[in-house]
């Protein structure tokens, strides 16, 4: 009897989430988030649709030309011209993983009854995105984690897993007394920060302090835009 063939993620999932991972101030997305972008063009296969998710950091000091998600969509469709644009969905209000997880669950997922996701984010990302978005969209979903390499030097890697660990020791204190799933509660979560709410219980540069990122233009982990 022959090896079973892998099935492919047409028949897998209802939907494949790509994070966005920040974009600079001429609109281009950086080499580690083009490929989350490759890798779920090619698990695609252009027939599941793919939630490109991101608005920009409320980390940042400049206003972008276009969303995150708007430019992953340009560089998905830069990719190949037989490529679907309707495929492609734009999640365009989130500024921060846990907004990645509660746009997608409020805009996409829960309107459509798409259960079973793929998410696609950066190898040093991963453990946080998972954890986020398993609390936010609790036990009714089906959330399979998919990590691209970022092709960061080691050095550069062991600078993230510090960041990751300050952020993730964050996310943890305001959501683990939070229920899995619980949306209303997530979203009183967000107003705490900025781009969420007119009067957050932080500002900008109240989380960079707590971050400790110590320089005045960062994107969503820390990286210097120009």
């Amino acid at each position: 009897m022959g090896m079973m063939k892998k099935r492919p993620a047409s028949t897998q999932y209802d939907a494949l989430v790509v994070l966005g991972g920040s974009v600079n101030s001429r609109g281009e997305i950086p080499a580690f988030v083009q490929r989350r972008v490759e890798e779920a063009v090619a698990l695609s296969r252009n027939e599941t649709p793919i939630i490109m998710s991101g608005l920009w950091s409320f980390l940042i000091a400049y206003v972008p030309p276009r969303s995150e998600a708007s430019a992953m969509k340009a560089y998905a469709l830069s990719l190949s011209s037989a490529l679907d644009p309707d495929k492609i969905k734009l999640e365009e209000a989130s500024m921060d993983c846990l907004g990645n997880a509660y746009f997608t669950k409020t805009s996409f997922l829960e309107p459509r009854n798409w259960r079973n996701i793929l998410l696609i984010t950066s190898d040093y990302h991963i453990a946080r995105a998972t954890y986020v978005f398993r609390k936010v969209l609790g036990g009714d979903y089906s959330i399979t984690p998919k990590a691209t390499p970022s092709g960061f030097t080691a050095e550069e890697l062991k600078a993230k897993a510090i960041h990751e660990d300050k952020v993730l020791a964050l996310t943890k204190h305001f959501l683990e007394p939070v229920t899995a799933g619980d949306s209303l509660a997530i979203r009183g979560v967000m107003d705490c920060f900025p781009g969420y709410s007119t009067h957050p219980k932080y500002s900008q540069a109240d989380l960079l302090e707590i971050l400790d990122i110590g320089i005045p233009v960062v994107d969503t982990y820390g990286i210097e835009q120009s």
